[in-house]
């Protein structure tokens, strides 16, 4: 479910959707971008998100609710400029978040854990990767 959430904290972010949302659907994906688009729809600027763990405390009286969960965010454009751009508009709606992320999940704190860019040459794809520690409770 904080994958869902996840996905639709950024999809209702107006900057972030100012930039991934124009062609009427928000250019936020699992895992990765697809190979297939709609005929004239633009692949990017675009964002693929990737849950990469999560970790719940044991204790005497149980597993804990608490779970930190570790995403990788990245961020996709033609130029390393919009790239950065995108990252930074993600970052401002993602890092030291708390509250109901997307309606569905209580977030205790998001915390922005590292970041990287990379020219990715055989698509001719910039892309700025954000690593974030989500911490939720889970019903």
């Amino acid at each position: 479910m904080i994958e869902q959430a996840l996905f639709l904290q950024l999809r209702d972010a107006t900057a972030v959707d100012a930039i991934v949302g124009g062609d009427s659907v928000a250019r936020i994906y699992p895992h990765s971008i697809p190979q297939k688009s709609r005929a004239g729809a633009s692949r990017v600027p675009a964002i693929v998100y990737d849950l990469r763990g999560q970790e719940r405390d044991q204790t005497y009286c149980g597993t804990h609710r608490l779970v930190r969960s570790s995403f990788s965010v990245a961020s996709f454009d033609v130029s390393m400029k919009g790239a950065m751009q995108l990252a930074a508009e993600v970052r401002g709606e993602l890092m030291d978040y708390s509250g109901q992320m997307g309606g569905l999940v209580h977030v205790r704190h998001v915390s922005l854990d590292g970041q990287f860019s990379i020219e990715d040459m055989e698509p001719g794809l910039f892309r700025v990767e954000q690593t974030y520690v989500i911490w939720h409770t889970e019903d």
